[in-house]
C-alpha cells in the first residue's frame, strides 16, 4: 500500500519534469511579436511589458517552463484557458522567452480599465 501511495505521489513531479523537458527553444522576438499583437491579449491583463495589472505581473518572475506553461493550459482564475490549438507549444515557448527576459518591475501596474464610482 505504502508503495502505491509514493508512487502516486510521483505522478505530479514526473508529469512537471515532462514538461520541463519538452519545452521548445522559444524565440523572444516572436514572442514580443504575440504579446503585442491580437491574437494572445496577454498585454490586456499583464501589462505592456509584463507589469501587470489586471492580471499579475510577469516581468522577472522568474517562473520555470513547467509554471508558465500549466498557467496557461490550466489557468486559476479568471484567466482563459490557451489550448494547443489555439496556441502552440512553439507560439507558447516564444512568449515564455520574451517574458523570461523583462525585468522585474518595482510596482504593479494600474489597471487599464477602472470602473466608475457610480457602478453598481
Amino acid at each position: 500500500m505504502k508503495k502505491i501511495l509514493f508512487a502516486l505521489a510521483l505522478v505530479p513531479l514526473t508529469a512537471s519534469v515532462g514538461l520541463a523537458q519538452n519545452a521548445p527553444a522559444g524565440d523572444a522576438a516572436a514572442g514580443k511579436a504575440l504579446w503585442e499583437g491580437n491574437t494572445t491579449a496577454c498585454k490586456n491583463c499583464h501589462g505592456e511589458t509584463g507589469e501587470g495589472a489586471f492580471g499579475p505581473d510577469l516581468a522577472g518572475r522568474g517562473l520555470s517552463w513547467a509554471q508558465f506553461a500549466r498557467a496557461v493550459r490550466r489557468p486559476w482564475g479568471v484567466m482563459p484557458a490557451y489550448t494547443d490549438r489555439q496556441l502552440t507549444d512553439q507560439r507558447l515557448a516564444d512568449i515564455y522567452a520574451y517574458v523570461s527576459g523583462l525585468p522585474a518591475v518595482s510596482t504593479v501596474g494600474a489597471p487599464r480599465l477602472v470602473a466608475s464610482a457610480s457602478t453598481p
